[in-house]
């Protein structure tokens, strides 16, 4: 998707937003030897450096959570934090702006990492307006119950994980 719209992604570094790496394909890294998991990052740093992104972000979150212990070894040795989300919401789903909101509730805590998605791999024409319409009632819920937003690498920073 950085190289499909660019543009986007100029925007999201110019607004302050932190661009992490996922990967090229989406593929499931499961079984992924180092080669093939250093060549997903290295490609993608390719795509989001000539989208504009000109501060590299070291955080990795693997397509569908898995990442294999010879990939996880490789990637952390050359430098990148693997992160991960405290729950997935499904949003992907297309549940309704009200089951979105309320598979948030229960993890709406202190350190949790919502996982949300703004498209896919696929063609990218995916639907994503409930989780768009969903996140202004999950802020307000969130907000309302004192918590405060910050980058996952500012939350990676004070709990001493980088």
């Amino acid at each position: 998707n950085a190289r499909r719209w660019p543009e986007a992604v100029r925007r999201m570094e110019d607004e302050g937003h932190r661009v992490a790496n996922h990967g090229l394909d989406h593929g499931i890294l499961m079984f992924a030897g180092a080669a093939e998991a250093l060549g997903q990052v290295d490609k993608t740093e390719a795509i989001l450096r000539d989208a504009g992104v000109n501060k590299p972000c070291r955080l990795f979150r693997a397509p569908h959570g898995w990442l294999s212990p010879t990939a996880h070894r490789a990637l952390t040795s050359h430098g990148y934090r693997i992160a991960g989300w405290t729950k997935g919401v499904w949003d992907t789903a297309n549940p309704g702006v009200e089951t979105i909101v309320s598979r948030t509730d229960d993890i709406l805590r202190p350190g949790s990492v919502l996982l949300f998605h703004d498209g896919w791999s696929g063609t990218g024409e995916e639907d994503r307006s409930q989780t768009a319409a969903a996140l202004s009632e999950i802020i307000r819920l969130a907000r309302e119950r004192g918590l405060v937003f910050v980058s996952l690498e500012e939350m990676m920073e004070e709990e001493g994980w980088i």
